[in-house]
């Protein structure tokens, strides 16, 4: 589906900070933006020849003649839990994350409204991955109490998400990405993807 693409390039349009319908032919990064972090970007290579700001998030790592390579110190990891949701319509979405105050790490925004009641507090526990292939990721997660699954990877059609052997919904997290409620306790969580 082309509105998939059209939304990824949306988000990295919002990124750098230039009109969302702006096509591009590849994906680069103009400018350091928070967004960067719910991208899963750990690592940033730079030609040598290019002077990148020093930001604290950013830990020079190795050099050579050709390029530096960069860690970044705050990116979220490609599972994650949250407790706290916002929900507005897809249009509002990119607005909201590019806003400068939304906190990736303890919230996520959906596009419909799940069954849960927002918690503001602190995510707990870090999702283990325990498969990742291009049609199946398998997850164990263990909550103290229902809050959502946040999967970094593209929500796309065909899609299907299972919580211990039972169909659950997929929501689009973030304008681009995959997220599943959970309900307090240890769960197994399986995406695959079956096209119709």
């Amino acid at each position: 589906e082309s509105s998939i693409i059209q939304r990824y390039n949306e988000l990295i349009n919002t990124c750098n900070n230039i009109p969302t319908e702006t096509p591009l032919p590849l994906v680069k990064f103009l400018r350091w933006h928070n967004l960067h972090n719910l991208l899963n970007i750990k690592y940033i290579i730079c030609p040598r020849n290019i002077q990148i700001v020093w930001l604290p998030q950013l830990k020079h790592i190795f050099s050579d003649k050709q390029a530096d390579i960069y860690q970044n110190l705050t990116c979220l990891p490609c599972a994650f839990i949250t407790h706290n949701f916002e929900v507005h319509k897809s249009k509002d979405v990119l607005k909201r994350l590019s806003d400068g105050l939304f906190d990736f790490s303890r919230c996520v925004i959906l596009e419909d409204t799940p069954n849960l009641v927002p918690v503001n507090m602190p995510a707990e526990g870090n999702p283990e991955i325990l498969k990742y292939s291009l049609n199946e990721v398998i997850i164990q997660a263990e909550l103290k109490q229902p809050g959502l699954l946040v999967l970094t990877d593209a929500w796309y059609p065909g899609w299907q998400a299972d919580i211990d052997g039972k169909k659950t919904k997929i929501y689009i997290a973030d304008y681009i990405f995959r997220a599943i409620e959970l309900t307090a306790g240890k769960h197994q969580i399986r995406f695959s993807y079956q096209p119709k």
